[in-house]
């Protein structure tokens, strides 16, 4: 894994929306029944656009009524084996901006009170995979918003095919 996470209570799994891309969902299909109760679009956040008939939204988690992620239960994540890459990546958020040629990587770090403390982080490589799966989702949500007919229920269709 990534940033190993030990519960520490802070704010990152109660105030932040991670939006999601194809392998995300499907790693998270893996240990729920119906992965689509789970999903919602929100226009409050950046991320990939996908654009409905009559709104667009970015895919994310649902929250629970207090705001924090769906798989929050008892200060800790239940699908923490499965969670979202940025999830996974956070407290660090890599930035790709594509040039000719590559890329350049810029990594921002959020406030997160367990940096000290000495944990596992293996960056790179996981960064690298983040981007390989947010470009793949990019063709997808991009093919998808050149339809003229489009349902936020077909694009989670195709997404999980």
């Amino acid at each position: 894994m990534c940033f190993d996470c030990s519960g520490c209570k802070n704010s990152c799994c109660i105030s932040k929306k991670p939006a999601l891309n194809k392998a995300d969902v499907l790693r998270i299909a893996k240990v729920v029944d119906d992965v689509f109760k789970y999903l919602i679009f929100r226009d409050d956040i950046q991320g990939r656009v996908v654009k409905g008939n009559k709104h667009s939204g970015v895919l994310t988690l649902r929250n629970q009524e207090d705001g924090s992620c769906i798989f929050y239960k008892n200060d800790k994540c239940t699908i923490y084996n499965n969670r979202p890459t940025s999830c996974m990546l956070y407290p660090y958020n890599p930035i790709f901006t594509e040039k000719i040629g590559g890329y350049d990587l810029k990594v921002e770090t959020s406030s997160c009170k367990e940096l000290d403390k000495g944990h596992s982080f293996k960056y790179m490589s996981n960064a690298l995979r983040w981007r390989k799966e947010r470009l793949e989702y990019d063709k997808i949500v991009a093919e998808y918003n050149k339809r003229e007919n489009r349902d936020f229920r077909d694009f989670l269709v195709m997404l999980c095919t």
